[in-house]
């Protein structure tokens, strides 16, 4: 990335890059989930890189639940924080981060107008979903009013096809960035021999359906004296319960609850697979950009926008709702320890060159200069 331009002063005459005073909005640390787990993140990388960094979280209500008296609230709140949002903005880059629905979009539609107000110029980054998700005329309203910040961002090129099938006048201003993790040492070497040994899946997200967690626990009975370790919260947790001991596997199913720190980590070191059937309107799932990290194989649906980040080399492609097709997959990469060691160093190696978080900031940062400089 250049350190600077040409000053107006005369030709060859460089100046220092400006500093980077940034404003990071996102959804509230008690949502939960990739987005919040993407803005912490990158909020450290950034920070790390040099630049000032405020964190806000903006509208948290709106998150929260269905309910009409929610989502008046949700409303209400939102309104009240624009002001001080305004203020906030002054002078600073705005990066906000939406998902594809229509509080997310509306939400961030009305921090970028607040934002714009002030002057600031603003990085809009979509995360899951799809435009065609948000329904309703104030909805697409909001998505293209988005669309129309100093610079786009889309994590997949699902999303890049979609925005430009629908907003054609997008593309000079649109980017693919992916997320990014930070990358633990490791000796991979030493880890597939007990990892094999132990016969131990990891399934970590939020407990939902439709993440194919009742799928997972439907294989099991297919796969003796393998256990299946089941990180998270969510809706789809006693149902879970229930069917493991329905299925008589109950002992072989461990629920960890939210993990973090250690606990995370330990986990994602001892288990051989990270299995994640899932059929969801994923953006590009963290927790499977975590197990290329770790060098764990993984074994998912072969659904857009997932197939985007996980292909065959990096372990096993099934069709979705196919408890079936999870077991032998399974079965599969456990009994190959060759192929085991082989799909763990590609999946290293392709987080090393696509997904390290420090590569990621890297890529905002020259975004961020790109926006500086087209300012007047």
């Amino acid at each position: 990335m250049a350190a600077g331009r040409a000053g107006r002063g005369g030709r060859g005459v460089r100046t220092a890059a400006p500093p980077i005073p940034l404003l990071l909005s996102g959804p509230h640390p008690r949502v939960g989930g990739g987005v919040v787990a993407h803005c912490g993140a990158l909020h450290g990388a950034l920070a790390t890189l040099g630049l000032t960094v405020q964190q806000v979280h903006v509208g948290a209500g709106l998150d929260e639940d269905e309910t009409l008296g929610a989502r008046l609230r949700g409303a209400g709140h939102l309104l009240g924080s624009l002001p001080g949002f305004a203020r906030r903005s002054r002078g600073q880059l705005v990066h906000l981060n939406p998902s594809f629905t229509p509080k997310a979009a509306l939400r961030d539609a009305a921090l970028m107008l607040a934002a714009r107000l002030q002057g600031s110029p603003v990085v809009v980054e979509f995360h899951g979903g799809l435009p065609g998700d948000v329904r309703g005329p104030l909805g697409q309203l909001a998505v293209r009013q988005l669309c129309r910040a100093d610079a786009v961002v889309v994590i997949n090129r699902l999303q890049e096809r979609a925005l430009l099938e629908r907003h054609p006048w997008v593309r000079d201003r649109l980017h693919r960035v992916p997320n990014g993790v930070t990358l633990p040492a490791l000796n991979l070497s030493g880890l597939s021999g007990p990892r094999l040994a132990g016969r131990e899946l990891l399934f970590m997200s939020r407990l939902l359906e439709a993440k194919g967690l009742l799928d997972a626990v439907r294989a099991l009975p297919a796969l003796p004296g393998v256990t299946l370790n089941v990180a998270g919260t969510g809706p789809a947790a006693e149902p879970a319960r229930a069917l493991a001991a329905d299925l008589g596997v109950a002992d072989r199913v461990v629920f960890h609850g939210h993990v973090s720190g250690e606990a995370k980590t330990e986990l994602l070191r001892r288990c051989a697979l990270m299995v994640f059937p899932s059929y969801y309107p994923e953006g590009q799932p963290i927790v499977l950009i975590e197990a290329l990290a770790w060098g764990l194989p993984v074994v998912t649906c072969a659904v857009e926008p997932i197939t985007d980040l996980i292909t065959s080399e990096c372990g096993r492609l099934i069709p979705p709702r196919s408890p079936g097709a999870l077991a032998l997959a399974v079965q599969e990469l456990l009994a190959s320890p060759a192929r085991y060691d082989l799909i763990s160093r590609h999946n290293r190696t392709l987080a090393e060159f696509e997904y390290d978080l420090n590569l990621v900031a890297r890529r905002f940062v020259q975004l961020y200069r790109q926006v500086q400089w087209s300012r007047p």
